[in-house]
């Protein structure tokens, strides 16, 4: 068992997460992945020391773009 509760959880999470962004993809263009989410969907090639896993996800939509459905 990791230290964010176990991997079901985390295996749920993400799965919810990836479920949630699925459902938004037409608006893609205003949905903004933060938090510890962000950093493990969009890593790059930064060497910095994160936690392995987070069981929550935060999204945030960028008002500017008038959620334009694509």
């Amino acid at each position: 068992m990791s230290s964010t509760g176990g991997g079901d959880l985390v295996i749920a999470a993400r799965s919810a997460l990836l479920a949630a962004l699925h459902a938004l993809r037409p608006y893609r263009g205003a949905v903004i992945v933060i938090g510890a989410q962000a950093t493990y969907l969009h890593p790059g090639a930064v060497q910095v020391a994160i936690a392995e896993a987070t069981k929550d996800s935060d999204l945030a939509l960028d008002t500017r773009t008038g959620f334009t459905a694509r």
